[in-house]
Parts: C-alpha cells; structure tokens; sequence
C-alpha cells in the first residue's frame, strides 16, 4: 500500500469538522504518529478514527513536537519511538489527538 491521506479526514478539512487542525499543541490536542502491524490492520478508505487502528498499533504513539504548516506542507520535530517490542512494524498512521474517546480522534495519513 502507498502513502495515502485518508478521505474522510480531507473532507473534514473541507467542511471546517472539529478536530482537523494541525497546528494545535495543547495539553489535550496534537498530532500523534503510530507504528501499525500490518497483518492486523489493512488499510481502508472508510476508516476515520483512530478507534479503526487501535487493536493493530504496536508500543506507546509518539506525539509530534512542534508541529508546523507553511506553504501547504505539514513539519513536526524528528521522532523516536523507543522501546518498541512485539510484532513486526510495517506502517505509520498520523492521527490527531483530542480529549474526547479514540472513537473521535481522525485519522489523518497512513
């Protein structure tokens, strides 16, 4: 599977939807990045929450440091996942993180 931008997570952009923003940094919000085993999530165009990945994301996701948007393109600080153990990573999902349920947390890129 290619990089890919989920759709739902678009079409939120588009119509202004709650919890879309990337350049939000609070306490409660930001940008996460999950490492996902791929043998128990594939990758679909329907899904929209982080609620969707979950059972397939392996360690602790990281939260994405100084998140920055200039000239259409989305920047954060470099990232280390550490201590990762279990199964085998063989993609990220980005996510944004908000303080409601993971059930509203869009999923952004994969």
């Amino acid at each position: 599977m290619a990089n890919a931008i989920y759709p739902l997570y678009m079409n939120g952009l588009m119509t202004g939807a709650a919890n879309h923003d990337l350049d939000t940094d609070t306490t409660a919000d930001g940008v996460y990045a999950a490492l996902v085993d791929k043998d128990v999530y594939t990758y679909s165009s329907a899904h929209n929450f982080y609620s969707s990945i979950s059972g397939a994301v392996i360690g602790t996701p990281v939260r994405l440091a100084s998140p920055t948007i200039a000239v259409n393109v989305f920047d954060a600080a470099d990232t280390t996942f550490s201590a990762v153990t279990g199964n085998s990573v063989e993609a990220i999902v980005i996510y944004r993180h908000n303080s409601g349920a993971n059930t509203t947390w869009p999923l952004i890129a994969y």
